[in-house]
């Protein structure tokens, strides 16, 4: 059999009929590209899948608890927080039922700072109960003070 005999017989099917190669090699970089573009569409779904994601995880990290500072940090790195807006977690310590009071650490009741607030204290508001105060950090004649305009938040944050 010469070579020529052997190429018409590999490019023959069963019943000895030629079969057209140069058809052949079209239909399979058509179907590679079928299988590129379902697959290439699947990539795009699951990145944007994958990027809703992280903006979602994003978004709720930064709306989640624990945003707020504690008497503790805000006492020692007061220099870094006069005349800013901050949140601080504490517990009220000296009130005589008028709208200022003190505000101590939840877990060190000798750090403490003055809270004037201008706003009605809200219900269930009482000494030693842990508070939420949002306000501007300012000293006084050396006293820290924390002036409040904005409601306060009573009970534990993680609960609401």
């Amino acid at each position: 059999m010469s070579e020529s005999d052997e190429t018409i017989e590999e490019n023959a099917d069963d019943k000895g009929n030629e079969i057209d190669s140069s058809s052949e090699s079209l239909d399979e970089p058509k179907s590679k590209k079928k299988r590129k573009g379902l697959s290439s569409k699947r990539n795009k779904v699951l990145i944007v899948v994958a990027i809703i994601s992280v903006a979602l995880i994003i978004v709720l990290w930064g709306a989640a608890p624990g945003d707020y500072l504690t008497m503790e940090e805000v006492v020692e790195n007061s220099d870094s927080y006069i005349g800013k807006e901050v949140e601080v977690i504490g517990k009220v310590g000296n009130w005589t039922g008028g709208q200022n009071f003190t505000l101590v650490g939840r877990d060190n009741e000798s750090v403490e700072m003055f809270v004037v607030h201008e706003k009605a204290l809200p219900d269930g508001f009482e000494e030693g109960k842990d508070v939420v105060v949002k306000g501007k950090l300012e000293n006084v004649d050396g006293v820290l003070t924390f002036r409040s305009n904005h409601p306060i938040q009573v009970g534990c944050p993680s609960k609401y």
